[in-house]
């Protein structure tokens, strides 16, 4: 079953179809199996797929969706891909939206409605990656008061919509589903710590808007894809001769924000650049074999997730597999930079095919792109100072 197929036989009966008993109804049914039936390998693979008539009742707004367990817990919680039908069935939607029963339960007593679109607000002006044919303006799925309906109103980030009478291409549906998935992962890397709630609270308790902070009102934010890199010049620099002086600590307070929104999405452009730069590299070779090799590089860390230890899986003029951790920074070549014990561990562990990317001054110039390369094993190539530990009681202690 084709994507297109299913919601022209939705739209087709359901008008009709739910004022008949829910219960053993066909059409609920054929909704429910949407999951073993859509012929999506891509998507099945990589999400679970739910599809809902209702429970326990006929939906006003029936919807079917695309889950990643790592950031959402079903359609009530976290954030998902959903198609959802409005309620005369003559369009729908695929919407980056979010769970609104979440909203319901803990903001109970306070405006639940304004705190999903407090959030729905911070994403629409912090991804990047909305394709021009798509929207951030609200969507409209009916013009009653139905709580549900409009809790996902609420929640849409991003959306695109269709007339359903006037479909007629499928692939325009998977293509619009593939990209609304880029942007999906795209979320999902830029969540504090990888965790939805803890990025929920973070951006309703302080309030977090890019339109309303004076250090973004006052700073050109980077609004660049992979295209915008295709015609910059990359520019390898040697790696700098850092003294490292040994400070002793102040005590002082200072506040300190190791996952800001403008390091992640400064961080997240950076492995854009160069993961253009490594797909050009091995399309500019003259080997037939190298060059198909660039379809084979990969964002690891937006398609697995941030624990793999590197960034960008590549390949080197041999054919081998490269793995390459990119660290970005708009400041200039001596400054520091973060790595975990992952990334570290893995370093050493795949010390002939390694390399990390120091990308620096970046967004000074719309022509170019800094680096520098530290290859191998990281512990021979950098001086490490540790400034937060992971704590735990030591056993059979009295305290």
């Amino acid at each position: 079953m084709t994507l297109k197929d299913f919601i022209v036989e939705i739209s087709k009966q359901y008008l009709v179809e739910s004022e008949k008993d829910f219960k053993h109804n066909n059409l609920a049914q054929y909704i429910r199996n949407l999951p073993k039936k859509l012929e999506l390998t891509l998507f099945q693979n990589s999400y679970n797929i739910f599809s809902s008539p209702g429970k326990g009742g006929w939906a006003k707004i029936p919807w079917f969706g695309f889950f990643d367990n790592d950031i959402s817990a079903g359609a009530q919680k976290g954030y998902y891909i959903v198609y959802l039908f409005t309620k005369d069935m003559t369009g729908i939607y695929i919407s980056l939206n979010q769970g609104w029963t979440y909203y319901q339960k803990k903001y109970q007593k306070q405006n639940p409605k304004e705190k999903v679109g407090q959030v729905s607000s911070y994403w629409k002006n912090v991804l990047i990656n909305i394709p021009k044919d798509f929207s951030v303006d609200e969507i409209i799925l009916s013009n009653d008061k139905d709580a549900l309906a409009k809790g996902y109103e609420l929640g849409n980030i991003c959306s695109k919509y269709y007339e359903i009478k006037s479909l007629t291409e499928e692939h325009q549906l998977e293509f619009d589903l593939q990209k609304m998935a880029t942007l999906y992962n795209e979320l999902k890397c830029k969540l504090c710590a990888g965790d939805y709630e803890l990025t929920n609270s973070r951006i309703i308790s302080e309030n977090i808007s890019f339109l309303e902070r004076e250090e973004y009102r006052n700073e050109t934010r980077f609004t660049l894809n992979r295209e915008s890199f295709k015609d910059i010049k990359f520019n390898e620099h040697q790696v700098p001769n850092i003294v490292k002086i040994k400070k002793e600590r102040s005590f002082t307070s200072i506040k300190k924000d190791y996952v800001s929104d403008k390091a992640i999405e400064v961080g997240y452009l950076g492995e854009l650049a160069i993961l253009e730069m490594e797909i050009k590299k091995l399309k500019e070779s003259k080997n037939p074999y190298i060059k198909e090799l660039a379809k084979k590089v990969r964002h690891a860390s937006v398609k697995e997730g941030d624990g793999c230890g590197y960034d960008i899986l590549s390949y080197n003029f041999s054919g081998e597999e490269i793995f390459i951790e990119v660290k970005t920074t708009v400041k200039d070549e001596n400054s520091n930079f973060y790595i975990t014990a992952n990334e570290l561990e893995f370093s050493t562990k795949n010390n002939s095919n390694y390399f990390l990317y120091r990308v620096f001054n970046f967004g000074k110039s719309d022509k170019k792109v800094d680096y520098y390369v530290l290859k191998g094993n990281l512990e021979n190539s950098i001086n490490l100072d540790a400034s937060i530990y992971i704590a735990f009681p030591k056993a059979n202690k009295e305290y």
